[in-house]
């Protein structure tokens, strides 16, 4: 990541995109997509003065911007220009709601065992923890045994059974901003496509000289797949 920010250039570089975020939208910005401006920079930026994006933004930028939480569910936060929610018509709650994301948005490739981790139900009185990298995984524990390592995710980040997806992901940005984590520990990535045009060997040349139909009727033991994959072109 590139150097630091000092500390003014921060505040005006967070205060012009929740003032621009609010022009454009007339909503506020998620803390979560605050945090992760720039490929994080921001989030990592913030940690270098010692705090959390939310207590950062609470204690040095009240006279410009105003943190604001979801009464019914505190994991969603944003930020708005100061001054801007106690002005409005609508409550906290109607403006957060605006941030929901639209339908047709893509929900991100969480890695399957952190997508689980704030899916699944849990249990009784257990808590549950999840990795802070790799090898990404969850557990379950309880109140008495808090595993070593592992990062608690709280019961309100974790989805209730009429939960879509969408707020799912939401419930996860915002669960890594509030922890100040790296988003792309977590995602899947995305794997290379085979260019149907430059085949690079005779494994390329053999699946694409094949139709769909093929396909499904042919049969290649490993070592001849190893073999043809081995000859390049």
């Amino acid at each position: 990541m590139p150097d630091f920010q000092q500390p003014d250039e921060l505040d005006h570089q967070i205060t012009g995109l929740v003032e621009q975020h609010w022009r454009e939208s007339h909503a506020p910005l998620l803390l979560s997509q605050l945090g992760s401006h720039g490929g994080g920079q921001i989030a990592h930026d913030v940690r270098a003065q010692g705090k959390g994006l939310k207590d950062y933004l609470r204690h040095r930028l009240t006279d410009k911007v105003q943190v604001i939480e979801h009464s019914a569910n505190p994991t969603i936060t944003g930020v708005v220009p100061a001054g801007v929610a106690s002005n409005a018509n609508e409550g906290h709650n109607a403006l957060l709601e605006k941030t929901r994301q639209s339908p047709s948005a893509t929900t991100p490739r969480f890695h399957p065992a952190f997508w689980a981790a704030f899916r699944k139900p849990l249990e009784g009185s257990n808590r549950r923890y999840v990795s802070a990298g790799p090898p990404i995984r969850f557990q379950d524990s309880s109140e008495e045994d808090e595993p070593d390592g592992l990062l608690e995710v709280p019961k309100a980040y974790i989805a209730s059974p009429d939960m879509d997806d969408d707020r799912t992901s939401q419930n996860i940005e915002n669960w890594i901003a509030d922890n100040d984590l790296q988003r792309d520990t977590y995602l899947v990535s995305a794997k290379p496509k085979l260019d149907s045009g430059h085949p690079h060997n005779l494994l390329d040349r053999l699946l694409l000289s094949l139709d769909r139909d093929d396909l499904s009727r042919v049969s290649v033991p490993l070592d001849v797949v190893l073999k043809l994959r081995n000859q390049a072109l």
